[in-house]
Order: structure tokens, then sequence, then C-alpha cells
């Protein structure tokens, strides 16, 4: 899987990248099939955003949070990001249990 960190505005330390990887490594428990995560994150005056894109098979996932630091809103974009994974996958399950019965 590739894996991007972005940053608009700010600088981002190791410890946040570390945190973040930690984060997405975590979320790929759920569903393995990612092939491509870029999270970005940027500052507007006091106010900070997050943006996770999540590239998997048949669909790109998108979701986006803000906080007041970067941090809590990855957070936020991360429990976005896990309830949208959980309903793909409901979604690939109920279309093969479907696929079964038509044959």
């Amino acid at each position: 899987m590739e894996f991007q960190i972005h940053g608009r505005g700010l600088d981002l330390d190791d410890s946040v990248k570390e945190y973040t990887r930690a984060k997405i490594d975590k979320l790929l428990r759920i569903f393995d099939g990612v092939i491509h995560a870029q999270v970005i994150y940027s500052a507007e005056q006091t106010r900070y955003s997050a943006e996770l894109l999540l590239s998997i098979p048949g669909a790109k996932l998108t979701s986006s949070a803000g906080g007041v630091d970067c941090l809590a809103a990855f957070d936020l974009v991360l429990d976005k990001a896990e309830r949208q994974l959980k309903k793909h996958k409901g979604r690939l399950r109920e279309r093969r249990r479907r696929g079964e019965r038509r044959r």
C-alpha cells in the first residue's frame, strides 16, 4: 500500500507522521484492500483540518474534519473513514451473498 502525508500551511514533525502511520495501520485491520492512502493536514488561522483519501478497489473514500489541533482533527477523520470502510465491506459481503443465491 502506498502512503503519503502532506501538510498545507504547517510543518509536520516526525511524531505527527508516526501517529498518523500507526492509526492508518489500525484502519487496515478493518479492510486490507486499501491500495493508496493520503492524509492532508492544513492550518487556517486558529483551526486545523485533516483530510483522508483512501483508494480501494471499486471506490475512492474521502473524509475530512476540523479541530483545535491537527491530531484531534485526524481522530475525527479516522472515525468517519472507519465507518465508511465498514459500510463498504458490508456492501461487498451482501453482494457476494446475493450472487450465490441467484445461481
